[in-house]
């Protein structure tokens, strides 16, 4: 009883992981050809989802009244973390991947965008999708959906940065399975 419970559990377990992270678009095969690949994030597009689907920019002038900030300083400091964060990414690929060179200058034939969907009011939960493009045609290579959590306390970005981390640290272990 207890082996076909264990059993059980750890096959919903392999459907919830295996569903967090998925291909929706097109194929990761092209990735054998990659030597280099520049890395960026864009949230500015985003929608809080428990917050009536707000654009993350209407929010932000909404926290920025709530705080008494002066307009624009939310988008402003979102803008500074997504620098952060893509610096963050070429650091932690560039550990994972020796054969190929990560940066975050717009020099190279690939790019890869974490583009933020959609994220709860406090940062710790976030939809991204990681956009595979070829720079020279603008052709899409390939999309990967992610689903991820970040930390319990902290600031709205400190947790954007958690989730944004292991969502990147799941996308990481998706490539290099393939």
């Amino acid at each position: 009883m207890k082996r076909k419970l264990l059993l059980t559990l750890a096959a919903i377990v392999a459907t919830i992981t295996a569903g967090a992270q998925t291909v929706t678009q097109g194929s990761l095969d092209f990735m054998a050809d990659v030597h280099e690949m520049f890395i960026e994030c864009e949230f500015d597009q985003a929608i809080v989802y428990d917050r009536g689907n707000l654009p993350i920019a209407q929010w932000g002038v909404e926290r920025d009244d709530e705080c008494d900030e002066p307009t624009g300083t939310f988008m402003n400091n979102l803008a500074d973390v997504e620098v952060d964060i893509a610096h963050e990414m070429v650091e932690i690929a560039s550990d994972k991947f020796k054969d190929i060179r990560f940066s975050s200058q717009r020099q190279h034939d690939y790019k890869l965008t974490c583009h933020l969907k959609e994220v709860n009011h406090k940062g710790q939960y976030a939809d991204c999708d990681y956009i595979f493009t070829n720079t020279r045609t603008g052709q899409t290579l390939a999309v990967v959906s992610i689903k991820c959590k970040g930390g319990k306390f902290g600031t709205f970005v400190n947790l954007l940065g958690d989730s944004c981390r292991d969502s990147f640290k799941k996308l990481l272990k998706l490539l290099a399975r393939k």
